[in-house]
This record gives C-alpha cells, sequence and structure tokens, in this order.
C-alpha cells in the first residue's frame, strides 16, 4: 500500500504479536487507551478481547486450549471452595499438573511431534494451581465472575513467560482501578522500550557472539570459556528483558507487579540467587511446596530433602531431558551445601570472591540446563580445558565488535549493581527535561545502529517464552 512516496507493507494474516515487534508496541497502545478511556465496568471486558485476541495471534489452537484450562478451572472453584477437602484440592489441581508433565514428557511416549505444547503453559498452569491452592486455604475467595477469572489466567503481558502473579492482588486491581496517573503510565511505558532495547541490542547481540563460539567445534580454550560465561549473560538478558516488557506492560493498564529479578550475578550463594533470580517462580515453589512440605520447621534433614525436592521439581517444570533433572538436583545440593557451611566472615573483598564463586557456579549450571545430554556438557567442558588463547579472528568478529561486546558486558554489570540499589526508572525520571532527551535519543541511536541494523539483529523468540 503507497501512501503518498512511501510503501507499507500490510500481513497477509495477523502478525504473531511477539514483544519486540512494532505490533506488539501498537496492540498496547491500544489497549492502553481503551483500557484507560473507559469505566471500570468497560474495563475487564476489553481487557479479555485483547487477551484473546493476543493468543490467538499465535494460533487458534493455543486460544482454545487456554480457554478450557480456564473454565475448568472456573467450575472446579465452586466444588472446591465448598468442600475444602484435600481430596477436593487433589482432584482441582492434579489435571493440571498431569497435562504438564504430559506435554513436557510425551517424548518418551513417542507420541507424534505434532501434538504441540500450548504456549505458556508452564506459566498459566501455575497461575491455576496457585488460586485453587489459595482457596483452599482461605486466602483467596473464589471468583464467581468469569469474566473476572479469564483475565486473571489470560492476562497477555504474563501469559507466554511470566512473572507468575498471584490472583487476589490482580482481582482485587482489576474490580477496583486505581485511577489514571500520568507519572506511572509513563514510567510503565519507559519500562518496556528498555526491556525491547535490553533484548535486541545487548542481548541478541551476546547471543550472537556466544552463538559463533559454542556453535564452532575447532574453537577451545579461553575462546570457549568466553563462549560458556556468555551464555550466563544471555539467558539472563532474555528472562530479564521479558520481565521487564511484561511488568511494563501491566504498570500500563493499571496493574503493579512485583519485579521479577534483582541483580541475580551479584548474589553470594545460591540461596541469595535464587531469592533473586525468576523471583516469582521461587515465590511460588517456596509458598505451595516447600512451605506444605514443612519447609525448615520438621528438623534438619527434613529441610535438606525439602530442598531437593523443590529443586528437582523446578527442573522438571523447566524441561523434559535428564539434564533439567540433574541440574535441579545439583542446585539442590549446593544449595544444602551452604546450609551446612553457612557465611560467617562478611567484608567487601571476601563477598567480591564469593559472588565471582557463585557466578562460577551459575554458569556451569546453565551449561546443564542448555545442552540435550551430559555428553554435550563433558564435550564442551574438554574444550575449554584444552589451553588456547582468547581470539577474536578465530571467534569470527571483528575488533570493533570485540569493543562493542566489551562495552555491553561493562554496561550490564554497572547497571546491574545500580540496579541492586536504586528504582533506575524512577531515578531517570527525576532527571532535568533535557538530559532525560538527551537519553533517550541516544537510546533510539543504539537501538538502530546496533539492534535493528546490527549484524546480530534476529527477532528471537524468548528462551521461557515455549515453556
Amino acid at each position: 500500500m503507497y501512501i503518498g512516496d512511501y510503501y507499507f507493507e500490510i500481513p497477509d494474516k495477523i502478525p504473531q504479536l511477539n514483544v519486540t515487534s512494532i505490533y506488539y508496541l501498537l496492540f498496547i497502545f491500544v489497549c492502553f487507551i481503551l483500557s484507560r478511556s473507559f469505566n471500570s465496568k468497560l474495563r475487564p471486558f476489553i481487557l479479555l478481547i485483547a487477551n484473546a485476541f493476543f493468543i490467538y495471534t499465535f494460533g487458534i489452537y493455543n486460544l482454545i486450549a487456554i480457554l478450557l484450562l480456564a473454565f475448568y478451572c472456573y467450575l472446579i472453584a465452586f466444588y472446591l471452595q465448598k468442600r475444602k477437602t484435600k481430596s477436593s484440592l487433589i482432584i482441582s489441581i492434579v489435571p493440571y499438573i498431569l497435562l504438564l508433565l504430559f506435554f513436557k514428557y510425551k517424548g518418551l511416549f513417542n507420541f507424534h511431534d505434532s501434538l504441540l505444547m500450548p504456549l505458556g503453559l508452564s506459566f498459566y498452569s501455575f497461575k491455576i494451581v496457585s488460586y485453587l491452592v489459595d482457596i483452599y486455604k482461605g486466602t483467596c475467595e473464589n471468583e464467581k465472575n468469569i469474566l473476572y477469572l479469564f483475565d486473571y489466567i489470560l492476562f497477555f503481558p504474563c501469559v507466554t513467560a511470566g512473572p507468575i502473579n498471584r490472583a487476589k492482588p490482580f482481582l482485587d486491581e482489576l474490580k477496583n482501578p486505581t485511577p489514571f496517573e500520568y507519572k506511572d503510565s509513563k514510567n510503565g511505558g519507559i519500562q518496556v522500550l528498555l526491556g525491547i532495547f535490553e533484548k535486541i541490542v545487548f542481548c541478541d547481540y551476546i547471543t550472537y557472539i556466544c552463538n559463533l563460539i559454542l556453535n564452532n567445534q575447532e574453537l577451545n580454550g579461553l575462546n570457549t570459556i568466553l563462549g560458556i560465561f556468555l551464555y550466563s549473560f544471555v539467558i539472563y538478558l532474555d528472562f530479564d528483558a521479558y520481565s521487564n516488557i511484561a511488568v511494563g506492560t501491566a504498570r500500563l493498564l493499571g496493574f503493579k507487579f512485583d519485579k521479577n529479578f534483582n541483580s541475580p550475578y551479584i548474589s553470594r550463594n545460591l540461596k541469595e540467587f535464587w531469592n533473586s533470580w525468576h523471583i516469582s517462580l521461587s515465590s511460588f515453589l517456596k509458598d505451595y511446596i516447600y512451605i506444605p512440605l514443612g519447609g525448615s520447621k520438621k528438623g534438619k534433614y527434613r529441610k535438606y530433602l525439602n530442598i531437593l525436592i523443590v529443586f528437582l521439581v523446578s527442573g522438571i517444570w523447566h524441561g523434559s531431558t535428564i539434564n533439567f533433572i540433574i541440574w535441579g538436583l545439583l542446585n539442590g545440593l549446593i544449595r544444602i551445601v551452604e546450609e551446612l557451611i553457612p557465611i560467617k566472615n562478611n567484608n567487601f573483598f571476601l563477598n567480591l570472591i564469593r559472588m565471582a564463586k557463585n557466578f562460577i557456579i551459575v554458569t556451569f549450571l546453565w551449561l546443564i540446563f542448555k545442552y540435550q545430554n551430559i555428553q554435550d556438557v563433558i564435550n564442551i567442558l574438554k574444550a575449554a580445558f584444552e589451553y588456547s588463547p582468547l581470539n577474536y579472528k578465530a571467534i569470527g568478529i571483528s575488533f570493533n565488535e570485540a569493543i562493542w561486546l566489551i562495552i555491553v558486558l561493562a554496561i550490564v554489570i554497572i547497571l546491574d549493581i545500580l540496579r541492586k540499589h536504586f528504582d533506575m526508572i524512577n531515578v531517570l525520571s527525576k532527571q532535568f527535561i533535557l538530559f532525560r532527551w538527551i537519553f533517550y535519543i541516544a537510546l533510539i541511536i543504539i537501538f538502530l545502529i546496533f539492534g535493528v541494523y546490527g549484524t546480530a539483529f534476529n527477532m528471537n523468540d524468548f528462551i521461557y517464552q515455549w515453556f
């Protein structure tokens, strides 16, 4: 289609609303205008249409699947509210757990590959389970309005990769929306844009270098070690970027979510790491598995067993190969060792050593997370321990690309340290307007040069999107 001298390509079908695409930005802008323009009675209906449309763009199969699971939740919740027995709770949540396990491990039973796991099943299944358990515990009332419940389960910013938000605060904000605040909405929009920037400029560039290294079997030594460490940044920036986009979008629509990451790579041990990484999942595992098992109240040996069970569940939830189970169990075992050897001295230099040690441990564990079998992990570690100096030409990048990689990593580390202590978006919003616009323009220029027009540009799916 031509408008004046400009040509615009109109897609022949509804494009997927990938959260880093221009279509997504247009979509959330329309949702923001409509949800803020109508009264509270129309808002849930508008939100449901937006939720359904978003999921539909990923295929009618995904929409039908989540609607059926949401409808079962709506019906079974009445039964659970009335009886509130352990048997009724089991009847309520077991179908979701079995369905999730089936799709995760159907490959073990030779089911046809065309039977795909619905988009975001891992995330909204846990949301539904938390809602039903909260009804059983009496901390949340059964939602009789099917429109409200569907809005909670299908809420589009969270449906593909979390966060795993809880029902009661969401439903309270849905029924009693806060008045429009320009500052809060503006900060939500900035958070969305910064999340997209983080994904396309930082994450996708590091992914580009990481893949050049780890996919090249002829590389070894320090080159391979660099690739291994870069993967830690890839998986962090990928998921943190999505979480920022999701939280920012929710904020635009009038919902306040807690942050899902809190500078996890400057943690001193795995306990601190998992309290800062994918916080909504860690909180779910604590509240709905660890504490019901007895937590730390039934003796230290039972506590260690509970820790191991929690991480085993986390491994099973994350993937469908033996590697994920090993990954979960190793996390649990290291956590238990940390319980046996608690931190005593607490000075700056020792904390730096502990942070470095923890980052190395986490990075090694991510290797098990990344590869399909243990032999692949062994092969990459063998390559890492064969001496070879770092050589950017052997990796296949230019000197300028190597410099840009160093700059990106330095920015990520510095920002993470600052984010640990400050709300960076609030700090930015308080700066003089000229400084803010210089900052925004600089981000746009960097985005265009190194993102959309850079050699690393590839609108990659988020790693967690199809979990």
